[in-house]
């Protein structure tokens, strides 16, 4: 099977939403990730990006991998990152050189444009990218940094005097946002931008005092999460809710095969003392989500974040478990070492 290493371009988008329909994320919950209708938009929310696909003689696309340029925030350092993702192999060509070359061209890659850090998520059952994160490739070792609890909260209505404050987003809430990030060694600096289209504010004031606040952000003109498959207890669950919809007012309920439609929490932070304002804040969201036809409002969380997951949990109905990986191709130990002694903060809405 030969086949040949190359830049990616925009006119192989169509060709490589094909490849992602054959390459689903295996887990808990089976989820294919659909790019239409342009593959490359959700990778242009990052600085820039490199993208590689494998092509036969034929110009038939059998593989891909990308790297997205971003700034982290580590220990209180701005730091520039490469975000590695989407790394795809046609079923047809598992078991050949394609994932190896692909990782290597792509570390040859990032050599020239001298990264080191190096970060990556990968879902909770997805042993097909182990290999990738322990070195077998020829990039340094993946250490994981965090496990995330990606939870997802039904919508749900509340009652209408506590629906307020929600408006298109813009950047007045950079400082709120910077000081809330702080209690975490490890966190996206993309708050600090123009939020991209399909983004909504909600915040809880005390006259001029932002108490919390979630910019929230719906991607589905970006990438559309389609459910393949999942675990008997979650089909039992869904069964349960499909009854109780018979009788209760009751969101859409998501199924196999079709797009879920899902509103993220992005950005969220909540001043000391002012836990209540946040979870208000999550109940508003869910009550648009409720309005506007939305299967989950989706927001990660640190497992370790102790504080946050006790006023998300008891809201969830289901969790997607994740994990965020973290290597330097400069074998900066240390540096890795400091990230897994603190808290993360990932941005899933844009994974």
């Amino acid at each position: 099977m030969k086949f040949t290493i190359r830049d990616a371009i925009q006119n192989d988008s169509d060709k490589l939403i094909e490849l992602t329909a054959l390459t689903p994320m295996k887990g808990i919950i089976g989820l294919r990730i659909d790019r239409k209708p342009d593959f490359f938009k959700l990778l242009r929310l990052g600085d820039s990006y490199l993208a590689l696909v494998a092509t036969t003689i034929e110009n038939d696309i059998v593989g891909f991998f990308a790297a997205v340029r971003t700034r982290l925030c580590l220990s209180g350092k701005e730091t520039i990152a490469w975000y590695v993702r989407d790394l795809k192999v046609h079923p047809a060509y598992k078991g050949s050189s394609v994932g190896f070359r692909l990782v290597k061209t792509m570390q040859a890659r990032l050599n020239e444009v001298n990264a080191d850090i190096l970060c990556c998520t990968v879902a909770a059952g997805n042993d097909l990218v182990v290999p990738f994160f322990e070195g077998r490739t020829g990039i340094p070792e993946f250490i994981k940094l965090s496990d995330f609890h990606v939870y997802q909260l039904l919508p749900a209505r509340v009652k209408k005097n506590e629906i307020k404050n929600l408006s298109v987003v813009n950047n007045s809430l950079t400082g709120f946002f910077e000081k809330f990030f702080k209690r975490y060694s490890y966190y996206p600096m993309a708050y600090t931008e123009e939020p991209p289209e399909g983004s909504i504010m909600l915040t809880e004031c005390e006259g001029e005092t932002v108490n919390a606040a979630i910019v929230a952000f719906d991607g589905q003109a970006y990438r559309q999460n389609v459910v393949t498959s999942y675990s008997w207890m979650i089909a039992a669950l869904l069964a349960a809710l499909k009854f109780l919809k018979l009788f209760l007012p009751l969101a859409p309920l998501p199924g196999k095969n079709e797009p879920l439609k899902m509103v993220y929490a992005r950005w969220y932070a909540f001043a000391k003392g002012k836990e209540k304002a946040f979870t208000v804040l999550l109940k508003r969201l869910r009550h648009y989500a409720f309005d506007n036809g939305y299967h989950f409002v989706c927001i990660a969380v640190n497992a370790a974040d102790h504080e946050v997951v006790r006023m998300v949990k008891p809201m969830s109905s289901f969790v997607f478990k994740s994990s965020v990986m973290i290597a330097s191709l400069k074998n900066d130990h240390s540096l890795l070492n400091d990230m897994r002694n603190g808290l993360s903060y990932e941005d899933y809405a844009i994974v």
